[in-house]
């Protein structure tokens, strides 16, 4: 149950690079993924809370995937700040015309 939401984030993230002839579109599934990221925080959370209750004579380390949550969103803002400055672009050019 821990895993669902990234593994659910990383389908949304998946079917959002198809969307790029709708950038309306494709932002909206990426806003949802940072809501599926948020879960995954939350989660993540409670299982470093229960993890350290656990272990209470040795240290708790956490491993490389413990950071790949944290540089995915971080990744999905850049994608989704790219994906505005595009629609903008195109907008632009569009009163050009």
């Amino acid at each position: 149950w821990f895993h669902a939401p990234y593994a659910i984030a990383a389908l949304v993230c998946a079917v959002a690079i198809f969307f790029y002839s709708n950038r309306q579109k494709q932002m909206a599934v990426l806003r949802l993924t940072f809501i599926l990221f948020a879960a995954s925080f939350a989660l993540m959370a409670f299982y470093i809370r229960g993890a350290a209750a656990g272990l209470n004579d040795t240290d708790f380390m956490p491993g490389v995937s413990f950071f790949l949550v944290f540089v995915s969103f971080v990744l999905n803002m850049f994608a989704l700040r790219a994906i505005k400055k595009d629609d903008m672009l195109v907008r632009s050019v569009d009163r050009i015309r």
